[in-house]
């Protein structure tokens, strides 16, 4: 903790680090309700006077109304051992422009002549949330669409595949990861040409029945380059 690294200039020196860092240490006392900002050098926090996080109650008017249980909770039931920080968690707070940006909070009880106070720092992680939404986005994308898409390292071990790739292969999802990708190319191949079939076989119009045909032509004109491409 600052208030436990010895005299008060080495403490505002390790603040003005973690500052410098992105991370905004901060001091609460729970007896009081007060906050304080070690390396507060006027900008408070994203944005934010100093003056508007005097208190857990003013810092509570910033953060969503669905995250504020959440963060009296976390400062209350910081560790019980002093100087033990307990796990992340995370809460959205308005910046200065009135938009909500992601903090990620540490917490830690620190001891102080028969006093205890929590001792943490946040820091602003919205581009690492917005990453992982688009992440998030991504893997639900490829879950559900119908194409078969599969994902394996350099040597061609299969790491991640979605269902439609487990159905064209007739091999179960949880069954793929770590086979050799090449052993199901000829499968693959043979289930388009049935699938081509089947789609002629079925289709009433003549659109239905001449969807196929650029597949049929490069199967039958470029044979190398389809085996290749399916590889």
């Amino acid at each position: 903790s600052l208030r436990g690294s010895g005299k008060p200039g080495r403490q505002a020196t390790l603040a003005a680090a973690l500052r410098s860092a992105g991370h905004v240490p901060f001091e609460f006392d729970p007896q009081s309700g007060r906050l304080g900002w070690p390396a507060d050098d006027g900008r408070g926090l994203l944005g934010q006077p100093p003056a508007a996080l005097a208190s857990l109650q003013a810092w509570l008017e910033l953060v969503h109304p669905e995250d504020r249980a959440a963060l009296r909770a976390d400062l209350l039931a910081a560790p019980a051992q002093p100087g033990q920080a307990g796990p992340a968690s995370r809460l959205r707070m308005r910046d200065s422009a009135g938009e909500y940006r992601c903090l990620e909070m540490r917490a830690a009880r620190h001891e102080e002549a028969g006093h205890t106070i929590s001792v943490g720092t946040l820091v602003d992680v919205t581009p690492r949330r917005q990453s992982e939404l688009r992440l998030a986005l991504c893997a639900l994308i490829l879950e559900t669409i119908h194409e078969a898409v599969s994902v394996s390292d350099r040597d061609g071990r299969i790491l991640w595949a979605n269902a439609a790739f487990g159905a064209l292969v007739g091999v179960a999802r949880d069954r793929l990861v770590g086979l050799d990708l090449q052993q199901f190319a000829a499968a693959a191949g043979a289930r388009l040409v049935e699938q081509r079939q089947a789609m002629r076989d079925a289709s009433i119009c003549g659109l239905g029945q001449a969807a196929s045909n650029p597949l049929t032509t490069v199967m039958k004109y470029f044979p190398d380059e389809f085996k290749e491409a399916a590889e």
